[in-house]
């Protein structure tokens, strides 16, 4: 009898181990606990609803308190949905990769920002095809949410009074779309972002965008990569109270981008570093200035820059170390209206190919081309097809060092807008024509067409039909002719030639034209790769005493 009860008891111990066992099992497996925590042991994969007022998940990976919702491990999450005053955030292991897919979300916050990667690894936010995606913060005013034609150029009247409502506030952090490391936005849906906290989206560290359809209006920059900024196969619609792309080092717009439109109260694009374009099509609408770096580096794409101050500007960069300002055009369409200097450089310019217009200053404070001659900087031309049109005052043209025939030529008097300038061979026929689209009296001209030792015409007909020529012989690599400029090109258009601060306060005061920008059709043309800059030199340009700070904890 002992035996057989000691093997019940043995028996019933086991059922018991076993009934724990299963317990146990069953608390681990994925699901919601009553603590809106979803239990998991590895990556997460999670499907949450925004509902209005609250959160409902299902899958694992994430925690759900009030309306935040919390991803805590690597995976993908997808997203649908309305939430007012909600949050997503991401708070994961140094090296888990997480995509978050939005298809059809929106989501505001009036006191932070929407979406949030406080801690991780690399994030990818996806746009899912077909979707339409609002992302906001800040208190937006209603009829901005509510108006669906304002990123529209033919609604330009509409962008114009949003922007001139923006005011940067310089106390304000981060984001509408912010994180703490690399973030990258993909897919082909499309978002639309309201950032009125400070800015659109922003990455500490690298911010890539590499599909998708943007349109975004934010108090300060409307897309800020700390580090570096990338896009492609993206377009993108940005109303910016300050830059419209902002990143500290280098911004590069890829060979595959789309169209790029910025209305920007401050520069188009700016870096402390580094711009390259080797593609797509980017049209700035507004802007203090079109581009500004250390170093513009333009290789390809379409471009149409209209600025109240210098069309691009290679400038002097904040550290010590940095390269001697450069301009480098190898290819591309270029077409400017600046009020300032068109192509304006601390440093060197060149350029080896596109097809570059300038509709420079009526001011004699500025010309159409500026190099940093001062500085030891260059001009140079070496292939492609400019025209740069502007004041005489300080007119600039290409050097004789160069390995393409250009001339210069000034006017007694302007030519007023809608004025057709034809460059002639000496046999009469036309090489390039081109109808000014505001007041002029100084063109530079070079191509490849030009030979040296050979006459050409330029023949000027007003817009009564009176045509006048003059004779331009060259019998060297660079001539001028007609009136001489009365004041030398100084290169940097702002003073000590360095970058501004990031917020509009302080500014100094530049010189404006009184001529009104309209868009024209470049020439055709072929480019050649960019030639090395020079060494870095001392510019004599002082760093900025002002730049966007923000402490580790808020950027």
């Amino acid at each position: 009898m002992n035996k057989k009860k000691t093997i019940g008891i043995l028996f019933i111990i086991c059922a018991c181990l076993i009934g724990i066992i299963i317990i146990a099992a069953l608390c681990f497996l994925p699901g919601k606990s009553n603590s809106g925590v979803i239990q998991n042991n590895g990556s997460g994969n999670a499907t949450v609803h925004l509902a209005d007022d609250h959160i409902e998940a299902s899958g694992d990976g994430v925690e759900v308190e009030g309306t935040r919702v919390t991803v805590i491990k690597a995976g993908t999450y997808e997203f649908d949905g309305s939430l007012e005053n909600g949050q997503i955030r991401v708070k994961t292991g140094a090296t888990d990769e997480v995509t978050l897919v939005l298809g059809n979300i929106s989501i505001s916050n009036s006191t932070e920002e929407a979406i949030y990667v406080k801690e991780g690894g690399p994030v990818t936010l996806e746009l899912k095809e077909g979707t339409v995606n609002m992302v906001s913060s800040g208190n937006v005013p209603q009829d901005i949410i509510s108006n669906d034609k304002l990123f529209s150029e033919e609604n330009i009247s509409a962008v114009q009074s949003a922007a001139s409502a923006l005011e940067p506030d310089d106390t304000a952090k981060r984001a509408a779309i912010y994180s703490k490391g690399d973030l990258t936005v993909a897919g082909t849906g499309k978002i639309r972002i309201f950032g009125y906290i400070k800015n659109g989206i922003q990455a500490k560290n690298k911010l890539s965008v590499t599909g998708g359809q943007f349109e975004i209006i934010a108090r300060n920059h409307g897309l800020k990569g700390n580090a570096n900024f990338t896009m492609g196969n993206a377009s993108a619609f940005i109303v910016a109270g300050n830059d419209g792309i902002h990143s500290d080092q280098v911004a590069e717009i890829g060979e595959n981008s789309g169209k790029t439109i910025i209305f920007a109260n401050d520069d188009g694009i700016q870096t402390k570093q580094n711009i390259h374009i080797n593609g797509g099509e980017l049209k700035v609408l507004q802007s203090d200035e079109g581009l500004e770096a250390n170093q513009i580096e333009i290789a390809g794409g379409k471009l149409d820059l209209t600025a109240n101050d210098d069309g691009m500007n290679a400038c002097t960069a904040e550290q010590p170390d940095t390269t001697f300002p450069n301009i480098n055009i190898s290819g591309g369409k270029v077409l400017i209206h600046a009020d300032g200097d068109g192509i304006d450089s601390n440093g060197n310019i060149l350029v080896s190919g596109g097809e570059i217009v300038v509709d420079g200053p009526t001011n004699d404070g500025n010309g159409a081309i500026d190099s940093g001659t001062e500085s030891n900087g260059s001009c140079k031309i070496n292939g492609g097809t400019v025209i740069a049109l502007g004041s005489s005052g300080m007119a600039e043209t290409f050097e004789e060092s160069s390995g393409q025939c250009s001339f210069l030529y000034n006017s007694s008097t302007h030519w007023a807008e809608g004025t057709t300038l034809t460059v002639l061979d000496s046999d009469g026929n036309p090489l390039y024509k081109y109808v000014t689209k505001k007041m002029a009296n100084s063109i530079v001209f070079s191509s490849g067409k030009l030979e040296k030792g050979k006459k050409y015409t330029l023949q000027i007909t007003d817009t009564d039909g009176k045509k006048t020529t003059e004779t331009i012989e060259q019998n060297a690599v660079s001539v001028s002719a007609g009136e001489q400029s009365r004041f030398g090109g100084f290169g940097g258009g702002r003073p000590n030639g360095g970058f501004h601060p990031d917020s509009n306060s302080g500014k100094p005061e530049r010189p404006s034209g009184d001529g009104q920008s309209n868009p024209g059709q470049p020439p055709e043309g072929s480019g050649k790769p960019p030639e090395g800059s020079q060494p870095p030199g001392n510019p004599g340009g002082a760093p900025s005493q002002s730049q966007e700070r923000e402490d580790s904890s808020q950027n």
